[in-house]
């Protein structure tokens, strides 16, 4: 179950980043937006973020940790968002293998990657399904 933590205050940064970067791609832009901010069921890293008025979402995971020296954080962030694109440019971009799609990743805000918000199966849960069922015809 999803946390709900409340709204993005107007004077964060990540308000802007969110409205002026991210939504436009997603909606187009939009000079009234609110954002509704959800933990991630089991994640301190991983957010959603609801758009109030269009009811769209996005996927926000920091990398930034006090575990993990900020160079290293930045590389992480970097090549998730690549290999996000990457494995769209091989055609995993629709049905029925879908990759949510990078939106950004902004090292200013916490080491932070935005993509797409997914309706649907994780396939971290789909994994452990087969796993469990022995049916290697999920995968």
């Amino acid at each position: 179950m999803n946390e709900y933590l409340g709204h993005l205050p107007v004077h964060d940064p990540l308000y802007h980043y969110l409205k002026y970067d991210i939504q436009p791609q997603i909606t187009g832009f939009s000079d009234r937006v609110k954002y509704r901010v959800f933990r991630l069921s089991g994640s301190n890293e991983v957010y959603m973020y609801e758009e109030k008025y269009s009811g769209s979402r996005v996927i926000g995971k920091f990398f930034h940790s006090d575990r993990l020296a900020p160079e290293t954080a930045s590389r992480r962030m970097e090549r998730e968002f690549h290999n996000l694109e990457m494995m769209r440019g091989y055609g995993f971009s629709g049905w029925p293998h879908y990759i949510a799609r990078p939106l950004g990743c902004n090292d200013f805000l916490h080491k932070l990657l935005v993509v797409e918000y997914c309706y649907g199966e994780l396939l971290s849960d789909l994994i452990v399904r087969a796993i469990r069922n022995h049916d290697d015809g999920l995968l």
